[in-house]
């Protein structure tokens, strides 16, 4: 694992060497939330206040962004890259997972950190506490993971995770375990609360009958003490955890997808939707298809509220958010014509050819009352062409319950509002599969009671995907994911304003305020050299 440190003028040059595990030097937020709280006040006038690249000559993916209580900016993605704004990664094998730290503003890089094994790993999830201490769910191929104070010392072949704990000063790991179930890539199944106590939730993959089996653990601050376990053992029905929040007294909520042919998720009696969206529809003796659930566990572990959220058809939630209420916000697939929506829907119905035919390529956004008795909204999120492509990825909610979606497009006919950037700003991007437009991402913010705020595209001419959002309490929206454009509106002054490969990293922040955020003056004699150092 490699730490790089940059203080003020000086590069200085910090390397841990664990028993032979793959580290590499290299220096290098609110939290992804404690309570999803990723906070964001309703935008009148939005505009791109800062943006840009990072990445290295190779392919790099940005998958999750964060930020401490100073506002600094975290981002941690997959690298194939043997250098970042010329620092050496010295990657082990594969992708590599690299985490950077950025000031406010996003114009300097301050830390950072490049850990992996000599095989392919993939972020499942990023969390940073105020302090600034970030915790990684990873999804590994490789046993050499580099691991240190580990409760489970070893990988278990068909559940491939790592939990891992850098700290604030982002020069040295708290802990690294193997987890006893998989950690899925690119999802957000990792939470901190208020306690530093450490929550991420998987799947253990049974091969005797191929079912996947929803996992959720709780980890102490320091990674040394496992708090309860979870798993829920449906035989051949699988649970895929997507999102994930914890509140700050410890109550977790969890949503993704159930693939239970036979209806196999234990609904609880307050359920809002007792039965899969295909039954209700067709009848009690018709199999399941894909539906998205939610689940909320009380601060013991105990489950006290699940529900199926779905219709005749497939959808799948991909990421949930909490306000401090306690209403539940997704965003997801929505494949079902019949998918629950209410009254006051921004888009009562699914793009379809036909009656017969699913949704296309079709988003949601729900918004679930605290006691999950009834919805308060829920809508498709969609453009208005068949032909477009519109993929969910994350949801963030403020304390008043404005929730913001990321995703991205391949439609011109995206629904926009104070857009920043109304058109889709691409070329063509034909594939073996299909012709398309290239992506771009887009950016959408409800009201409290569900009503369009704002919607923008962000993009170049090539493919953008957004993979993670978090919101401030400036009412910045932060954003990140993959660019493969060289005209990605990067912004002058920006940390990396160019393009270094055919797929960087990127971070935007949206705000409505005419200011920058502050950059805290350094603070005098906090300059410090990091000589080489063996632990043994």
């Amino acid at each position: 694992m490699k730490f790089i440190r940059l203080v003020g003028p000086l590069m200085l040059l910090f390397v841990t060497l664990f028993g032979g595990a793959g580290i590499a030097p290299i220096s290098h937020a609110a939290i992804r939330d404690i309570m999803s709280n990723k906070q964001h006040t309703a935008a009148a006038s939005p505009h791109l206040s800062s943006a840009t690249y990072l990445g290295g000559g190779e392919t790099d993916y940005g998958r999750a962004v964060g930020l401490d209580a100073q506002g600094n900016i975290y981002l941690a993605g997959d690298s194939f890259s043997s250098s970042i704004l010329g620092y050496s990664l010295d990657p082990q094998g594969g992708t590599d997972i690299v985490v950077a730290k950025l000031s406010p503003d996003a114009s300097t890089l301050l830390e950072l950190v490049s850990i992996g094994s000599t095989s392919g790993d993939h972020v499942g999830g990023m969390a940073v506490t105020p302090q600034g201490e970030v915790v990684l769910a990873i999804n590994t191929d490789s046993a050499s993971f580099p691991t240190y104070k580990a409760l489970h010392a070893t990988m278990d072949e068909d559940n491939p995770g790592v939990l891992l704990k850098i700290n604030a000063a982002m020069d040295d790991l708290v802990f690294s375990t193997f987890t006893d179930f998989t950690v899925p890539p690119e999802l957000h199944t990792v939470a901190v609360d208020t306690s530093g106590a450490i929550t991420v939730a998987g799947y253990v993959y049974n091969p005797s009958n191929r079912a996947r089996d929803l996992a959720l653990e709780r980890f102490s601050a320091d990674g040394q003490q496992q708090l309860f376990g979870k798993v829920w053992d449906n035989d051949d029905e699988d649970e895929r955890a997507q999102g994930l929040v914890v509140t700050p007294d410890g109550t977790t909520y969890v949503a993704g997808y159930t693939e239970g042919r036979w209806g196999g998720l234990a609904v609880t009696d307050n359920a809002l939707q007792k039965l899969c969206g295909r039954r209700l529809a067709l009848g009690a003796d018709h199999d399941c298809d894909n539906d998205a659930f939610v689940m909320r566990l009380n601060p013991e572990g105990e489950v006290d509220y699940a529900t199926y959220l779905g219709g005749n058809g497939d959808d799948k939630a991909v990421d949930i958010a909490v306000d401090g209420q306690g209403a539940m916000y997704l965003t997801g697939w929505a494949g079902a014509q019949d998918f629950p929506t209410t009254a006051n829907a921004f888009q009562p119905r699914c793009r379809a050819a036909k009656p017969e035919d699913g949704c296309y390529y079709d988003m949601f956004a729900a918004k679930i009352a605290p006691d999950g008795s009834k919805l308060i909204y829920s809508t498709y999120l969609a453009s208005g062409d068949l032909s477009g492509l519109d993929y969910p990825k994350a949801i963030a909610v403020d304390a008043a319950g404005n929730a913001t979606v990321v995703g991205y497009t391949a439609s011109e006919r995206w629904p926009v509002k104070n857009a920043f950037q109304s058109a889709l700003n691409a070329a063509p991007c034909p594939n073996a599969f299909q012709d398309r437009l290239c992506f771009d991402s887009v950016v959408t913010t409800f009201t409290p009671d569900g009503q369009l705020a704002f919607s923008s595209y962000l993009g170049g001419k090539f493919d953008e995907y957004s993979s993670d959002v978090m919101l401030s309490a400036d009412g910045s929206i932060y954003l990140t994911g993959t660019t493969e454009s060289t005209d990605f509106p990067a912004t002058a002054g920006s940390v990396q304003p160019g393009a270094r490969s055919g797929s960087d990293m990127f971070l935007a922040r949206i705000t409505t305020a005419d200011t920058s955020p502050t950059v805290p003056d350094p603070v005098p004699g906090s300059q410090r050299i990091y000589l080489p150092l063996m632990r043994r």
